[in-house]
């Protein structure tokens, strides 16, 4: 797990990731289709999680051979209650020496969480058979006012300066990825998609962000009451920030990185 100033992180919860499933699903949807349906007898879901990208993934290649990893313990137990069938690992993908490839490696809003993506990428095309497909999914969320609200809101609750998330988030722009994949001689896409989330309130900007963005700042705040106060304080700035409509519902635009590599 990562380390933050305070220590490790807290394990995922996966109750609270799938509060939002349908709102987390829809990219894996998007991306499974602009793989294909060309057959696919191997796929290994890096970061499976609770198994919810998983399912996309056999539901679109019924007969395929599916390895989830996930270093969290609970989200692997909840993927296998979801999906028993399926063969789950309690595993870092950094340490993960498969000894056969993949047709289809996949990894859904998982790599912001591991560093060196330098090295990472190459490994995970290493996974891949030849004639394999390479496809990732990133949540930008450090390109959303909502990253700005959070380090504001842990600002006030600590009087103190910004959190740092070296270590813990590592975004890259999309011009990195491109110079990245130009230098292994594959043939790749990227693109990004803009998602508009419809809320019911600030608070539910809140809890969707609760179980990824905001983690790393709950774990550095040390009392329960510090937590309460971040909470409070980030709910009425989502609610600044983000007018309601007519009916009462907020918008939230919510923009994710796509890269697809074919080997």
């Amino acid at each position: 797990m990562a380390e933050t100033p305070l220590g490790k992180t807290s394990d995922w919860n996966p109750d609270i990731y799938l509060t939002f499933a349908s709102e987390r699903a829809q990219p894996v949807i998007d991306l499974v289709h602009r793989i294909g349906p060309a057959p696919r007898r191997t796929i290994l879901d890096v970061g499976c999680g609770p198994g919810n990208s998983t399912e996309v993934l056999a539901a679109f290649w019924p007969r395929a051979k599916i390895v989830g990893i996930d270093h969290s313990p609970s989200m692997i137990r909840a993927a296998r209650e979801r999906l028993p069938s399926l063969d789950w690992r309690t595993i870092d993908v950094q340490k993960f020496r498969p000894p056969t490839g993949f047709d289809l490696v996949f990894s859904n809003a998982v790599i912001h969480w591991i560093p060196r993506h330098e090295s990472l990428l190459p490994q995970l095309l290493a996974m891949t058979n030849p004639g394999g497909v390479l496809a990732i999914q990133v949540p930008l969320s450090s390109e959303m006012p909502i990253a700005e609200l959070i380090d504001e809101a842990y600002r006030e609750t600590t009087n103190g300066p910004n959190l740092s998330l070296a270590g813990i988030l590592n975004y890259h722009p999309m011009e990195y990825y491109y110079d990245l994949l130009s230098g292994l001689g594959v043939k790749f896409d990227l693109w990004t998609t803009g998602y508009v989330h419809v809320m019911d309130s600030p608070q539910a900007i809140y809890e969707m962000m609760k179980a990824t963005r905001i983690r790393p700042y709950l774990d550095a705040l040390p009392r329960e009451s510090s937590r309460q106060q971040f909470e409070a304080l980030l709910v009425s700035k989502v609610q600044a920030r983000y007018q309601p409509q007519g009916d009462g519902k907020i918008l939230f635009p919510f923009k994710r990185l796509f890269l697809l590599v074919r080997r």
